[in-house]
């Protein structure tokens, strides 16, 4: 199977992983031929991709691992959290810290549990949800630079809090524009770069958050070279767990499909932070990122200079651009029998495009 597009499905298709929504309701099981109806439906909820059952792959008995980094139970309770929080928030209640500890706790226990700290698979989220899911994502990538970089468990619970509720005061900014499908003018954004102020100014007030969380929250739009908001802070000016959180931000904000763009792949996002390094992002951090998060995920299909088709099956860890791929297809043709080809081992072959199947 390998990730799929929905505009890319055609009617007929036979779904290869069960779409679960953001709250952990079965949106469709695994099995299902998708309809015309079921695409139609899967895009009004917000769903933009789908694993999909390739058949040639099925054929020739390729097995992918397509696992979470952390378990469904934690990620549904997550977004579950970070939707109850800003929501009573917004109601005028009492931040209450307790919950939003204990899966901040639960993150770090998959995480610290893995044997590879490496996001090795593409999310699949609902728009309905995107400000949940993204802020789970936000904490999950947080954190496994924080275990990377030997944090202990008391950092690693405040950048995990700090990663989650990053973005908690959007709740503040009028939904008009904060869901502004175009590009938003010059008085709009600035109510919009108020997020940062506004949840610093939350976060600050509640005592069992550190003021440490607090600021990851001012300071995650700060720019490595003084270019960014609110205070134009530049280089270890910005608290390091800000320029921890900011990266995460980024990467999996740009990998989402939003109402004014397209999402971009994996492989691009990492490439647009490499390039973004010492002026946007700090180079030290950047790097690190990206020894943990595969450009090229399980069950992506790519076109090889040598004509060859293949699917990544496995990924080098300390080598992420040169992933261990099965090859099924040369030259337009149907292998009789798919054959593994580890990019590491040759380097004359590279990935020339990802295939939007």
């Amino acid at each position: 199977m390998h990730l799929v597009h929905l505009d890319n499905i055609k009617p007929g298709s036979i779904l290869g992983k069960t779409i679960i929504s953001a709250d952990g309701r079965v949106l469709l099981g695994e099995g299902i031929s998708l309809s015309k109806e079921y695409i139609e439906k899967l895009k009004k909820l917000g769903i933009n991709s789908a694993y999909i059952k390739n058949e040639t792959l099925e054929k020739l008995e390729v097995q992918l691992n397509l696992e979470d980094i952390i378990s469904d139970v934690t990620r549904t309770e997550a977004v579950l959290v970070t939707k109850k929080t800003l929501n009573n928030i917004m109601k005028g209640k009492i931040l209450e810290p307790a919950p939003v500890f204990s899966v901040i706790n639960n993150i770090i226990d998959d995480l610290v549990n893995q044997e590879s700290l490496l996001v090795n698979l593409s999310d699949i989220r609902s728009f309905d949800d995107y400000t949940f899911a993204h802020s789970v994502n936000v904490a999950v990538l947080s954190l496994i630079m924080g275990i990377a970089l030997g944090y202990d468990q008391i950092k690693l619970r405040n950048l995990g809090i700090g990663a989650l509720l990053h973005d908690i005061g959007k709740i503040k900014i009028p939904l008009n524009i904060l869901n502004k499908a175009g590009k938003l003018t010059d008085e709009e954004f600035e109510i919009m770069k108020s997020h940062s102020a506004e949840g610093f100014q939350i976060l600050r007030e509640n005592r069992e958050f550190t003021i440490l969380i607090a600021h990851i929250a001012y300071q995650h739009h700060e720019r490595y070279d003084g270019t960014g908001y609110p205070r134009n802070l530049k280089e270890k000016n910005i608290h390091k767990f800000a320029r921890i959180v900011a990266i995460a931000d980024v990467y999996d904000a740009l990998t989402a499909d939003r109402p004014y763009r397209k999402r971009i792949l994996p492989h691009e996002a990492c490439e647009y932070l490499m390039g973004s390094c010492n002026s946007h992002f700090d180079y030290q951090l950047v790097s690190i990122f990206l020894q943990h998060v595969a450009p090229y995920p399980i069950g992506t299909i790519v076109l090889l200079n040598t004509g060859e088709k293949a699917v990544v099956v496995e990924q080098n860890k300390h080598f992420l651009l040169r992933p261990i791929l099965m090859v099924f297809e040369k030259d337009g043709q149907e292998l009789s029998r798919a054959f593994q080809y580890d990019l590491l081992e040759n380097p004359t072959v590279i990935i020339k495009e990802v295939v939007a199947e």
